[in-house]
């Protein structure tokens, strides 16, 4: 009898913990699914913004008040920002392709890492540069009020993974290692 009671134990809480996984993959699907309808892939296989309303910015024109006309022109610069920024990227991964088979060579010239490095960084140059000026654009659409609280958002922005904190863009996955 006491064999038969550990089976049935054992039974619930495998029919609980698969349903615990079934309930987390379905929330999974469900959460990738709504991020995937707001962008499209364009011919070169590179996701572009569709019309949507962009969810993160969203939250932040209502906490800010944004009107409709402001939503709007903000949208209209953050579509031009994607478009000034996608090519850096597409470049940045080319190049760092290139400079993973360059370090897994038998002998890796550390001149033409030197050089990939370089690029790497004239690339996120040119995308902070155009970062900034999508936070100019930000201020001109904002109303006095507005871009007095959107300044530490801007501060926010611009420091965001310099290293001075310690929480660059993966911080949270360091395990309290700050």
């Amino acid at each position: 009898m006491a064999i038969t009671k550990r089976n049935k134990i054992l039974i619930i809480i495998f029919v609980l913990l698969t349903l615990i996984n079934v309930g987390a993959a379905v929330s999974v699907v469900t959460r990738l699914n709504n991020q995937s309808e707001n962008k499209e892939i364009d011919t070169e296989g590179n996701e572009t913004p569709g019309d949507s309303k962009y969810i993160g910015p969203r939250m932040m024109m209502n906490e800010l008040g944004f009107s409709e006309e402001q939503a709007e022109e903000l949208k209209f610069s953050k579509d031009i920002l994607r478009q000034n920024t996608q090519p850096h990227m597409s470049e940045i991964r080319r190049i760092n392709q290139l400079l993973i088979d360059e370090v897994l060579k038998a002998e890796p010239d550390t001149t033409v890492i030197k050089a990939f490095c370089e690029k790497i960084g004239e690339n996120h140059a040119q995308m902070r540069f155009h970062s900034a000026m999508h936070l100019i654009d930000m201020r001109t659409i904002a109303t006095p009020d507005q871009y007095a609280k959107l300044e530490g958002f801007f501060r926010e922005m611009i420091m965001r993974g310099d290293g001075m904190k310690g929480d660059g863009p993966r911080h949270r996955h360091r395990r309290g290692q700050n």
